[in-house]
């Protein structure tokens, strides 16, 4: 039990130390084409094995589709965004991951939680640096998806379902990578 409890700990200092260096480093990308269903798939496999994953069922519906986008943070978005969304769901209530393309070109990505949602005060703070709501966040999750989402060309956004729980929404464009690995 002590061993399980010192894991989930240096899990937690780990994902904060990530999120500091996430925060504080300059928006340089490599962009690359991506498979998103795939790239999907493997986040969402990826985050069943770890500690806080593991308990918490997750259902994916992905369109196959690409995009040129830094795949290492794209993972990093959807596991932040999967990680919260496990904080404030219910246990054993599934989060809703769905990709899809938009138009042409371009994908989307949701991920909803069902969890209480995003209070009205705080609707327009979730994505300030250091803003959290959980016991023993460190509020900088959600800040990295923006600067990802946002220095590939995206917005990301987030919304209190009718019902229940909360949604985010990530779309990133359609640009291109030619054949030379230049972005066009």
């Amino acid at each position: 039990e002590e061993l399980r409890i010192l894991d989930e700990e240096a899990s937690a200092c780990q994902r904060i130390a990530e999120d500091l260096v996430a925060f504080s480093r300059a928006p340089e990308l490599h962009r690359d084409r991506i498979d998103m269903e795939r790239l999907l798939c493997e986040s969402v496999r990826r985050f069943g094995e770890t500690p806080g994953g593991s308990n918490q069922p997750v259902h994916l519906t992905a369109e196959p589709g690409e995009v040129a986008a830094d795949p290492g943070r794209l993972r990093q978005v959807v596991r932040n965004l999967l990680v919260n969304a496990s904080h404030f769901s219910e246990p054993d209530q599934p989060i809703e991951v769905v990709g899809r393309r938009c138009g042409e070109q371009g994908y989307g990505i949701s991920i909803s939680d069902t969890g209480p949602g995003i209070a009205p005060e705080d609707q327009g703070r979730i994505f300030e640096p250091f803003f959290t709501k959980r016991s023993g966040g460190s509020g900088l999750g959600l800040a990295v998806c923006m600067g990802s989402v946002e220095a590939q060309g995206g917005p990301i956004s987030a919304e209190t379902n009718p019902d229940r729980g909360a949604t985010f929404h990530v779309r990133l464009p359609g640009s291109t990578i030619d054949s030379k690995g230049v972005q066009g």
